[in-house]
């Protein structure tokens, strides 16, 4: 007999300030059959919920007005591969936000195993980005924005942040402040809140990282405003993040597994512009990069085009690296990555 089968895949509960926005990840929704929201707010705000083929491009948007503030719920069809959340605050800063997105569908005993097993589990559905602007030539790169060998950190450390850009200043039209999303020393997952000064001055975080998963612009001065310069991270001087003028969030090939939690990734998928490329997807397992092997667990032959990979779920262990590299023949070239991937909470 089929049965009933539904996923929380996401929430959240911090609220947004003036003109803030709140954009999850691509989730993969096949197998699933009906798309709920529910939002609780106390001020005005728009939610889109977006439908995409490929991760990339959105090919419909379904756009609702928030003016309900005793709860708003609403269903639609599944329509697309993926689907993703973005929310838009008015102009009042919110003292409430909590959102889910829950996915449903009839599901038969034989679905998919690992969807099945994370139901009753927490669990966390995300992508990786990664982007080199120029390839170097012949020789093996770490994919993100500053390109060659990523900056891992080997101890727990103050994270700052800075602009060259006035507007992005906590009272400018740029970016006003932004979320970091990382590990402490002891590899649990923390997040922290930054509000920006431009003008080249570096902001402090306050509590200390030893791994960077992601940064993004979380509140902006104007409803379609964005970092209006570079806004770079750093450890003591040593640059691991770029949120790139203009595009909000960085795309490091790196992501970091958080103590007690089990990584299943799902896809790997590249671009790599006009010339031959290999791939290869890394790990360094026991929370130790200087000294624990690198493993390879994936890796291409040339390709030249955009391509989806992987034949089978790749299971990473708690408190491993994973990040992607590339080898080119040709230099100057722009590369962009990203693999999917479930969090489910270790037993």
């Amino acid at each position: 007999m089929p049965s009933a089968r539904e996923a929380i895949i996401e929430t959240r509960n911090t609220p947004l300030g003036i003109s803030g926005s709140f954009t999850t990840d691509f989730f993969l929704i096949d197998g699933f059959s009906n798309i709920k929201v529910i939002v609780n707010t106390n001020v005005n705000g728009i939610l889109f919920i977006e439908h995409s083929t490929d991760e990339i491009n959105i090919d419909y948007t379904r756009e609702l007005d928030i003016t309900t503030y005793n709860g708003f719920y609403d269903v639609s069809k599944v329509i697309s591969k993926y689907v993703r959340l973005r929310y838009v605050n008015g102009l009042i800063a919110q003292s409430t936000f909590r959102i889910q997105l829950i996915l449903t569908s009839i599901a038969s005993e034989n679905s998919n195993s690992v969807l099945d097993n994370i139901r009753d589990q927490k669990k966390i559905d995300g992508i990786v980005n990664g982007f080199i602007p120029k390839s170097l030539n012949k020789e093996l790169e770490d994919i993100w924005e500053e390109g060659g060998d990523y900056n891992f950190l080997t101890t727990a450390s103050t994270l700052e942040i800075v602009s060259n850009d006035n507007d992005d200043d906590i009272a400018g039209i740029g970016a006003q402040s932004v979320i970091l999303y990382g590990l402490d020393t002891n590899w649990d997952e923390i997040e922290e809140v930054v509000d920006l000064v431009g003008n080249g001055t570096s902001v402090p975080t306050t509590q200390l990282f030893i791994r960077l998963n992601r940064a993004e612009v979380q509140q902006v001065g104007t409803p379609h405003g964005n970092n209006e310069d570079n806004l770079e991270i750093e450890a003591s001087g040593v640059v691991i993040g770029v949120i790139v003028e203009g595009e909000g969030i960085t795309k490091n090939g790196v992501y970091s597994v958080p103590n007690n939690f089990k990584m299943f990734i799902t896809k790997l998928s590249v671009n790599s512009g006009d010339k031959k490329n290999m791939i290869f997807l890394n790990k360094v397992e026991n929370a130790d990069i200087n000294t624990s092997p690198k493993i390879v667990i994936y890796k291409t032959t040339k390709i030249k085009r955009p391509i989806t990979l992987l034949e089978e779920i790749i299971e990473v262990e708690s408190k491993s690296d994973v990040w992607i590299s590339n080898f080119s023949d040709k230099k100057d070239q722009e590369i962009s990555v990203l693999f999917s991937y479930y969090l489910i909470k270790s037993n």
